[in-house]
């Protein structure tokens, strides 16, 4: 509502202003300006302004209500100034009569009184004040409109002095008959007050049971008499309910009875308003409330059919007053009391409800108000939709309760079939929680509600209607959950069940916004609609499962930023103290948001008018009419009709009409009424709406324009007049001044203080990047200013970097000493669903929790060095191990120590590690190691971190660093505040810190036992034997303390879903023998655990050890792995050795003045900082003689020549001293990156390991930042594919494609040849084969050899010169050059059919899902299985072109292509070039090599080492560090703030006042040879081409075989060769031909391409180079760029890539193979017909996981729990669906055909 009507005033009564005040002022007015023009401006603001500052200041200290006398001090200067502004004695105000008054007052009534009104006569006064400020206001906009004055009259000039206004005299005596009808109303009110009292004391003489209560007020007095304070009470009820029913022939009383529960949200209604200020006002409090219990207590409603019988409980709600404007705190102190007619328990309950939400929006200036801004939430149309549709629905339809079952005591709607087990189920239910009353959770941003106990419908609108009362002060979403009870027929028992009030199952349901009691009406229909759909549910479904009732109901509210609807402070407050930020226009109509919209086009946007010309009046208001006749297209002669009844604009649901429309952006800011500051709350563009559909515009604009949107702001405050909502909308003229926030122009989400020291930097630098980015977060990657050798494992050890440095490698040694650890726990039964719902209408979930496991114990072992001290201890025990003699000491804690025993145990380890950590130190104390205690888990990182993690944080010590992602730390630092570990070598105190790290990381994914069997020695202990479901948190105590063993059925697993065999069940007796409790034998379980770790530990640490590698310094196997792979590449490297300097072709470095100046101005900055005086320091002006010094002299260090790739520096040879002319030298940016402070031989060896990787043209870090996103954006994996789905023995046919070039068409034609069998191959360790720089006469190029990239040599963008180094000659002799292109091309489309049937350019291609683009078959079946189409997708796919788009391929790849598959290139964009070499060589031949050993001689440990090693080595080169997000462990408060940066993600609770809270930074680095993975990725790409057209193509009929699936390394063919029919599977008897007919039909299978050969001298001179020819030969069968046959079978299912059928051998029997992705199959019975299902008819097949994971945000016992738990799941997905989108699927044939450029789905031709 916008209105411009004056304000009722309010002065000891209320005032109605009449048109008496306003023709009063116009006489002022018309007289002044008879006088003169100037006295105009004097009548305005300027003469009430010193009064209003006085008066906003008072009505702030007023609120501290602690000393009256100086409130009466305070009121008697307001009337004093305003006596003084009066001329006259008839002024508004009669001082003396005021103060008699009062005086009055004070003598007859107490301080309360006296106190009540000195408040209202504060309060009328300033209404009165700004009553006279909007009468002024609004004369001064009529005289502007009727005289044309311009807009400077709009702003009040600054007066010295003004003259008195005249008051009429009917002023006065309206207000003397108002003061004395309101002294007879006070007379009166205090009559009644005296009664009462007299009242209550009678009452209190007669119940000395109410003392009790008197006493618990006293308590709170006692509490909060610190500061005034709001008191109210609520009390729960005992209820009594008769019901005459007819039994046994006669009409009978039942009774029954029902309570009601103390309400904070209510206590409002039981008694009036009492603040507490001393002991007299809570006298009358407690009279009050005591009087009230004894009303309570009497008989009452005795003829009643309900009566109330007993108080059970009452509820104190303290609301503080606000203290100088600041934050509001509410306490709640609840007394809650045994349920006994006349005893109240002594128990109180404090509960703080609005202090963490408080703390939220407090802002102490303008820079936390930034921070603590909490964003906007929006609601998608399907949510808003889904309400409509069910309100709809079931529009008519009625909610049942069955009355004649109250007993039950909840929403009942049928009658159970076993009443009690079902009343039994709801008590269950209800014991989760501690009370019955409706109880707020508050978290930082959100409020949750509780009533356990719901009824009746009316208990559920009461519970909305509660939380709508606490939050309507500001817009919020609201969520809501039933607790429920169900029913279900179970081997013909009835069961029931309950869903309890989690958290997390509230997604069910569809969210709203509620902004005012229209749209939470709506929503209560949709909650009806909810539960008529729930009791319908049990009348159309299955009757063996149904919904009995609602027992509880839960209700989430997450705030707003929007603007409050009680905000309190008239709309005209905002105008007074913003009038350079806003523009306010009054208007009787409700039309703001035009005139405000009209005067932005006229003066701020429109182009005629400019942005400085003045805009009069009467054009806003044409503007305004003539922009609401056009968006609601209306018409003049309509809009005189519209405007009358007009309810104002709508900014929910109009808002983007307009801005489609008028194709605007539109910024919104709204006032925090609590804090007292503006913000921005919510952001349309149009760029992003423009495709949302409105009434106007069904379709939607696609084309992309670069046209600047104009952007319109607007401030949009609330307020309440006459109990109804009104808004107003300014527009805001200066946001940055409104908000005292500079917003970034671009994104509007960061935002600035103008006040902070850095602002300008900080500003220009986000500004200028954001313009780039469009807005947009896009990382922006810093690299090296010049290349570096990438030498991890030098690099990244500091200690090994000395000691080579120092030539004493010899005393390198491995962190070796370190502590294990490992968690058993214990479930505690949850059972209940979340996750999406199985169908549209059930509440029934896709997943299931089926327990939360509890830490039971903890056990650790720590490895020490071994000491004589040790040999008398019997903590103590002696092992030997790779290392030497070391000790091993155990300890272990449970939950026999107490519930604390998990801070016991970090404690003691701790303790522990401070001597783990002196025996990992060298004994000369120069050698530097830094390392913390590695504290080791198994699989720790997904399981057991979440046990403990919450108890890193305390007062002790504290997490220091968090790496790894929001569900798993992979490695956490932990450092103690209190103890200080004494480095006995530097005599110095060092804080102690351990980190926690997984083993897993060290290793591929196996289990603790298979870890310890594979990298253990044999005499490793096993894994022991523990029923891990056999005993649960309830009985867990009970059961352990028994002596005899566990039963077998107690080592049943649901989780590995098998059982225990006796022979391991009997290893498990003879175990438990030797412990007298299963407690014991827990505690030696548990211990064992950690003990079988350290055998496998040490082998990896040896192995890694000896290439000079320490692998705890690492945190990762690929880390280890590619530190392994350049350490022999540099094992050649010796320090002595004087390698030459290699200079390449780069132009010799001129320096020039820009350059010198930045220098110049750098190095002052550099000095500044470390505080050094820069008085002589090197000038501007020394720019001559420093040209010449570099042209003439090299850098002093390593004496290389200056040239633009090595540009100089000055080092300074003191490094105390600033840079001056004598105390610098010249110096390469790279020697003195590297000379620092570091020691001179550290500096050496770093110079000449430059050197070596320049000689042996090693890859160095990459510098160019376009050559880095060149590679980075067009990095490609490995390709997974399927071509043809269906393949049996003698069924199936091969199928070959055509195209016709003619008709542009692909059609699928079976061929005659029947497939006889399925052969897969296997290449040898392909990724380590192709950067292995291997000869092979395969290899056309390079002289046999695929040599890897080295370092960056250059970009070219010249078209011409990059062709001749492609079609350069030099590729087939080792002169050839490796190079990235970036070009489009294509495939000669006249031989197209030469490579239709297995494309060869693997590529990445964009595409959308829809029916045009995939094919009417898939299209059909995704929007059967649920998924959705229409979306963009980008998959890896096999292509023949590069679809008019430009994408990269590297030199082997590409030659291979043009060469030997007539690709033609369209156009170059781009092309790098860089060195090459062979290193790496040795690193494959070594491992491999030795890999083949351990196969020998049955070494299985080192075996799969060496495997792990060689398939590891290439990730950390291409480790993508832009998907990587960073977490910075935060505060609480801290973590709030971080909730409006830019980058913010997400956030984890780890412990009380600890967050890890996850960024997506604006900068990352790239520290490794990307080109490397590079690369390795797209050679083996061509190697897996070049094995198929080069040998395949070349000597089998490629006829009489297709392609079926493939992997990254693996190709499975379906082939037609020699025929063998299978003897019939269901004969019932075997004769010996039978048998034997079998054996050859199995026999063929084994054929691989034998039948199919067409030139048989090709194939038998080369088929060595690939296939093992040699029998029993291990170096032969695993030889680089070799391969091997995988698999041999008969039939072969193809869904999709990785998800397949197969029949195949193992253990040669041919068996049924299935693979899937996601789907544990021990767990699912999913088989070939499963798979046959989905191709004939689409069906889906469902699979079920039961696995342990870490679940967030659970409700356990009540309460919010926003830390992980680690519980067991069991989780419904689509195990097959049969979707392969990454070609184009043909139904009859089902054949995958590829996308071909140009074609749409209908040129695709199937066959019959």
């Amino acid at each position: 509502m916008l209105t411009n009507e004056l304000h009722r005033l309010n002065y000891q009564g209320h005032i109605t202003v009449t048109t008496e005040i306003v023709a009063f002022v116009n006489r002022i007015v018309a007289e002044r300006n008879r006088q003169q023009q100037q006295q105009l401006e004097q009548v305005e603001q300027p003469q009430l302004q010193p009064l209003i500052e006085p008066v906003n200041e008072q009505q702030q200290q007023l609120e501290l209500v602690e000393q009256q006398p100086q409130l009466v001090k305070i009121i008697d200067v307001i009337i004093n100034e305003l006596d003084q502004s009066d001329n006259s004695d008839d002024g508004l105000f009669n001082p003396d009569k005021y103060r008699a008054n009062y005086k009055q007052k004070f003598d007859q009534s107490g301080r309360r009184q006296r106190m009540q009104q000195l408040i209202q006569a504060q309060q009328q006064i300033t209404n009165q004040i700004h009553q006279l400020q909007e009468s002024l206001q609004t004369i001064n906009d009529i005289l502007r409109e009727e005289f044309d004055l311009n807009d400077e009259t709009e702003q009040p000039k600054e007066q010295p002095k003004e003259q008195p206004i005249e008051i009429n005299e009917n002023y006065e005596q309206l207000l003397a008959e108002q003061q004395l009808k309101h002294q007879q109303e006070l007379d009166q009110q205090e009559q009644l007050h005296q009664k009462e009292i007299q009242e209550l004391k009678d009452k209190l003489e007669k119940q000395d049971k109410a003392a009790l209560l008197k006493d618990k007020i006293d308590q709170v007095y006692e509490l909060e008499k610190a500061k005034p304070y709001k008191v109210y009470i609520s009390f729960g009820s005992i209820w009594q309910k008769k019901k005459q029913v007819y039994k046994h022939q006669q009409t009978l009383d039942e009774y029954h009875y029902i309570h009601t529960a103390p309400n904070a949200g209510d206590s409002y209604k039981t008694l009036s308003n009492t603040v507490v200020r001393d002991k007299q006002t809570n006298d009358y409090f407690k009279q009050k409330a005591v009087d009230l219990l004894s009303d309570y207590q009497d008989p009452i409603h005795e003829d009643s059919s309900t009566l109330m019988t007993a108080l059970y409980s009452f509820l104190i709600v303290v609301y503080r007053l606000p203290l100088g404007g600041r934050t509001n705190y509410t306490k709640v102190i609840s007394f809650v009391v045994e349920k006994q007619t006349d005893q109240l328990q002594d128990q109180v309950i404090m509960e703080d409800l609005l202090k963490q939400q408080k703390r939220i929006i407090k802002a102490t200036s303008f820079k936390e108000t930034r921070q603590k801004i909490v964003r906007l939430q929006h609601f998608t149309q399907y949510e808003i939709d889904e309400i409509q549709e069910k309100i709809d629905i079931n529009q008519g339809k009625a909610i049942r309760h069955d009355e004649n079952f109250d007993d039950f005591e909840c929403l009942l709607f049928t009658e159970p079939q076993e009443h009690d087990d079902c009343k039994q189920e709801i008590e269950r239910a209800r014991q989760s929680y501690n009370t019955t009353s409706i109880v707020m959770q508050n978290d930082d941003v959100s409020t949750t509600y509780f009533d356990n106990k719901i009824i009746s419908i009316k208990d559920i609108n009461g519970l909305i209607d509660t939380e709508y009362e606490d939050n309507r002060k500001r817009a919020f979403k609201m969520q809501f959950l039933f607790g429920t009870i169900s029913e279900e027929l179970q081997q013909g028992k009835f069961v029931y069940d309950h869903q309890p009030l989690l958290d997390t199952h509230i997604q069910q349901y569809a969210p709203a916004m509620i902004t005012n009691q229209q749209t939470l009406d709506q929503y209560k229909l949709y909650i009806q609609s909810c539960i008529i759909e729930m009791q319908d549910f049990q009348i159309t479904e299955s009757t063996k499962y149904r919904y009995i009732g609602i027992y509880a109901m839960m209700v989430k509210v997450s705030r707003f930023p929007l603007a409050g609807l009680c905000m309190k402070e008239l709309i005209d407050k905002h105008y007074i103290s913003h009038r350079m930020q806003l523009f306010y226009q009054i208007s009787e109509l409700n039309n703001c948001f035009w005139l405000a919209f009209a005067r932005w086009l006229l003066k701020g946007n429109g182009k005629a008018a400019g942005i400085n010309a003045k805009v009069a009046p009467s054009q806003i208001r044409c503007e305004a009419k003539k922009q609401i006749c056009k968006f609601y297209n209306l018409t003049k002669k309509q809009y005189d009709t519209f405007i009358i009844d007009y309810k104002g604009f709508d900014v929910v649901e109009e808002m983007n009409k307009l801005i489609i429309k008028a194709k605007i952006n539109v910024n919104i800011f709204y006032y925090n009424n609590d804090d007292k500051f503006y913000y921005l709350g919510e952001r349309r563009q149009y760029n992003k709406i423009k495709h949302i559909k409105t009434d106007d515009n069904d379709e939607t604009e696609e084309e992309q324009s670069d046209e600047i949107i104009p952007t319109f702001n607007i401030l949009l405050v609330s307020d309440t007049h006459e109990s109804q909502d009104i808004y107003h909308v300014f527009h805001v003229t200066n946001t940055d001044g409104l908000t005292r926030q500079k917003y970034c122009p671009h994104c509007y989400q960061q935002s600035f203080d103008p006040k902070d020291d850095h602002y300008k930097r900080d500003y220009d630098s986000h500004v200028s990047q954001c313009k780039i980015n469009g807005g947009q977060i896009i990382k922006k990657v810093k690299l090296d200013e010049q290349p570096f050798p990438y030498i991890p494992h030098i690099q990244r050890n500091e200690t090994y970097a000395y000691l080579l440095a120092n030539n004493v490698t010899q005393q390198f040694k491995p962190t070796h000493y370190y502590i294990t650890y490992d968690f058993e726990t214990v479930e505690r039964k949850v059972n209940t669903y979340f996750g999406k719902s199985i169908t549209k209408d059930s509440v029934i979930c896709n997943s299931q929790w089926i327990s939360v496991l509890e830490p039971q114990s903890v056990a650790s072992t720590i490895k020490l060095k071994w000491r004589e001290q040790y040999n008398n201890d019997d903590n103590y025990r002696k092992i030997t191990t790779p290392f030497g003699t070391d000790a091993l000491k155990t300890i272990y804690y449970d939950l026999r120590q107490g519930t604390d025993f998990i801070s016991q145990w970090i404690e003691q380890v701790f303790e522990e590690a401070k001597q783990v950590s002196l025996d990992n130190k060298y004994d000369d104390d120069k050698i530097p190691y830094n390392q913390c205690v590695s504290i080791i888990g198994f699989n720790s990182s997904r399981f057991d971190q979440a046990l403990f993690s919450k108890y890193l944080h305390n007062d002790k010590w504290t997490i220091q660093s968090y790496i790894g992602t929001m569900g798993q730390g992979k490695q956490i630092v932990v450092e103690h505040k209190q103890t200080h570990q004494t480095d006995q070598s530097a005599q110095t105190q060092r804080v102690q810190q351990i980190k926690f790290i997984d083993a897993m990381n060290y290793t591929q994914p196996t289990d603790l036992a298979n870890f310890a069997k594979d990298f253990g020695n044999k005499d490793n202990e096993s894994k022991g034997l523990f029923p891990y479901e056999g005993i649960t948190y309830d009985n867990y105590n009970y059961e352990l303390n028994k002596s005899q063993p566990f039963p077998i059925r107690a080592f049943d697993s649901q989780l590995k879903n098998k059982t225990m065999n006796d022979d391991d069940y009997q290893l498990y007796l003879t175990d438990a023998k030797n412990y007298a409790t299963r407690w014991d034998y827990l505690q030696h379980y548990n211990e064992l655990d950690t003990q079988i770790m350290i055998q496998p530990l040490d082998n990896l640490i040896n192995w890694f050890y000896q290439y000079n590698v320490d692998m705890l310094s690492f945190m990762s196997l690929d880390a280890n792995a590619n530190a392994i792979k350049y350490a022999i590449a540099y094992k050649d490297f010796d320090l002595n050795v004087n390698y030459p300097q290699q200079s390449k072709k780069s132009t010799p470095f001129i320096l020039s003045q820009s350059y010198w100046n930045s220098k110049v101005i750098g190095y002052n900055i550099q000095d500044k900082q470390k505080h050094r005086k820069i008085n002589n320091n090197v000038t501007i002006n020394d720019y001559d003689q420093y040209k010449d010094l570099f042209e003439r002299q090299g850098c002093i260090i390593c004496g290389d020549k200056f040239t633009m790739d090595n540009k100089p520096t000055l080092d300074r040879i003191d490094n105390k001293l600033p840079h001056t002319k004598s105390n610098c030298q010249p110096c390469c940016l790279y020697c003195n990156r590297y000379k620092s402070d570091k020691d001179e031989k550290v500096t050496r060896l770093f110079i000449q390991l430059r050197r070596y990787c320049k000689i042996n043209h090693l890859p160095q870090t990459i510098v160019n930042n376009e050559v880095y996103q060149l590679i980075r954006r067009n990095i490609t994996g490995g390709l997974s594919n399927v071509m043809h789905r269906y393949n049996h023995a003698n069924d199936t046919t091969i199928k070959r494609y055509y195209y016709n070039e003619e008709n542009k068409t692909i059609t699928v034609i079976d061929t005659n040849h029947t497939v006889s069998h399925i052969c897969g191959v296997d290449f040898n360790s392909l990724y380590p084969s192709c950067f292995s720089s291997q000869y092979h006469p395969f290899n056309k190029y390079t002289n046999g050899i695929m040599y890897m990239c080295g370092s960056v040599n250059g970009v070219i963008n010249d078209s011409n010169q990059a062709r001749k180094i492609i079609n350069s000659t030099d590729r087939f002799t080792d002169k050839g050059q490796l190079f990235i292109a970036q070009l489009k091309g294509h495939i000669d489309e006249h031989y197209i059919n030469d490579f239709i049937n297995f494309p060869p350019i693997f590529r990445n291609l964009s595409y959308q899902s829809s029916k045009a683009v995939i094919g009417e078959y898939m299209y059909d079946q995704m929007q059967q299985a649920g998924v959705k189409t229409h979306k963009q997708e980008r998959k890896l796919t096999q292509l023949l072109s590069t679809h008019n788009q430009y994408m990269t391929f590297s030199s082997y790849y590409l030659w291979f292509l043009i060469d030997d598959c007539h690709f033609i290139i369209d156009d170059i964009k781009q092309l790098v070039t860089f060195d090459k070499h062979t290193k790496f060589n040795a690193f494959v031949n070594e491992f491999m090599n030795k890999r083949i050993e351990a196969i020998k001689v049955k070494n299985n440990g080192l075996d799969k080492f060496c495997k792990m090693i060689l398939n590891a080595s290439y990730g950390s080169d291409g480790m993508n560090t832009e998907k990587y997000n960073k977490i910075k462990l935060l505060t609480k408060d801290k973590t709030i703030e971080a909730h409006t940066k830019q980058s913010w993600m997400n956030d984890r609770k780890l412990a009380d006042n600890l967050y890890a809270v996850q960024f997506n930074p604006m900068n990352c680095k790239c520290n490794t040879c990307l080109q490397v993975a590079y690369f390795t990725l797209d050679n083996a790409k061509y190697w897996y081409l070049n094995f198929i057209y080069n040998f395949m193509y070349k000597c089998l009929d490629m006829t009489k075989l297709h392609f079926v699936e493939g992997d990254i390394d693996s190709a499975y063919w379906a082939i037609s060769g020699k025929q063998v029919i299978q003897t019939d599977a269901n004969q019932q008897e075997y004769t010996d031909q039978s048998v034997q007919n079998q054996r050859l039909y199995e026999d063929n299978l084994h054929q691989g391409f034998k039948y199919v050969i067409k030139d048989q001298q090709f194939y038998d001179t080369n088929a060595k180079y690939y296939f093992p020819t040699i029998d029993g030969d291990k170096q032969d069968e695993k030889k680089l760029l070799g391969l091997s046959i995988e698999n041999e079978g008969d039939e072969m299912i193809a869904l999709a890539p990785k998800n397949y059928y197969i029949h195949t051998f193992k253990r040669n029997q041919l068996t049924d193979v299935i693979k899937l992705k996601g789907v544990n199959l021990r767990q699912n019975s999913i088989c070939k017909q499963d798979v046959i299902d989905n191709i004939v008819n689409g069906k889906i097949t469902q699979g079920t996981n039961m696995r342990l994971s870490q679940l967030a945000d659970q409700l356990q016992e009540g309460q919010l729990s926003k830390t992980y738990c680690m519980s067991k799941l069991i989780q419904s997905k689509n195990a097959l669906t049969g979707i392969q989108t990454k070609m184009i699927v043909l139904k009859n044939s089902q054949s995958c055909v590829p996308f071909i450029y140009g074609l749409t789905a209908d040129s695709y031709i199937d066959s019959c």
